[in-house]
């Protein structure tokens, strides 16, 4: 018993690993949202469908680490209205979030209210990282402009992006082709065309702007933009005071 217990304690570091463990790999789910013209936007029904997915969320160890407006964040070739960042603490919850969610009503409410795109999958970051420190995210989708453009972006953007994040005290989560083994077992809407998936978190907005600051100077934000089709946007972690805040929850942020 003592062994297994032992062997319970063990967390992988996943730059060695090929294969994320259910058990102990965080999650991530993020929407992006645009309402339909019918819908009222924030102020119709969709002031009701927050309340009833928290306790959902809070059921299952299931956090937001995010749910906001997109109309006045930074973002490139904007798209939506809303963003919605889940955050897992492992594949056993997103499971029992998602057969939870597809029984509340909630998946038919959204579809009435927004059309939108979910991509899911496991973090890279592995366990190691602080993730409740990340306040502050970038997120991305993207489909490559053409064949000559993914090797344009892998050669003057991809090969430089994680020394970028470092200096930034960033946090890459999710970044590079999505591929059918990240997408497996996971939930995906829309989002057969998208090639790229980008997630990287920041203890602050002032790191984050200097992410920004840094591709601004050396000729990588013009890279992104000829090389990728697709929306880009700065999110923020729920402050305390949001109602989709749950207490408890693993995606709790210290630094808020």
């Amino acid at each position: 018993a003592n062994s297994i217990r032992k062997l319970s304690r063990v967390r992988v570091n996943y730059k060695m690993a090929a294969v994320p463990t259910a058990n102990t790999t965080r999650a991530f789910l993020l929407y992006l949202g645009k309402f339909k013209p019918d819908s009222g936007g924030f102020e119709g029904d969709f002031k009701n469908y927050v309340p009833k997915a928290v306790p959902i969320a809070a059921k299952h160890k299931t956090g937001y680490a995010s749910i906001q407006p997109l109309a006045d964040v930074y973002g490139e070739q904007k798209a939506h209205d809303v963003a919605a960042l889940y955050s897992f603490p492992n594949k056993a919850s997103f499971d029992g979030w998602f057969d939870d969610y597809k029984v509340s009503g909630l998946a038919e409410m959204r579809h009435g209210l927004l059309d939108g795109q979910v991509t899911s999958y496991y973090s890279m970051a592995g366990e190691d990282v602080d993730y409740d420190a990340l306040t502050h995210y970038v997120v991305a989708n993207k489909k490559f402009a053409s064949a000559e453009a993914k090797e344009d972006f892998q050669t003057n953007y991809g090969s430089k992006i994680k020394d970028i994040v470092a200096q930034t005290s960033g946090c890459i989560i999710k970044a590079g082709p999505f591929t059918p083994e990240q997408r497996e077992g996971f939930h995906q809407e829309d989002a057969d065309d998208i090639q790229l998936t980008i997630l990287i978190g920041f203890p602050s907005a002032e790191k984050r702007q200097a992410f920004h600051d840094i591709q601004s100077e050396n000729g990588m934000k013009d890279v992104r933009e000829r090389t990728l089709v697709g929306p880009l946007y700065n999110i923020d972690a729920l402050p305390k005071d949001h109602p989709a805040f749950v207490s408890g929850s693993p995606f709790e942020r210290k630094t808020m």
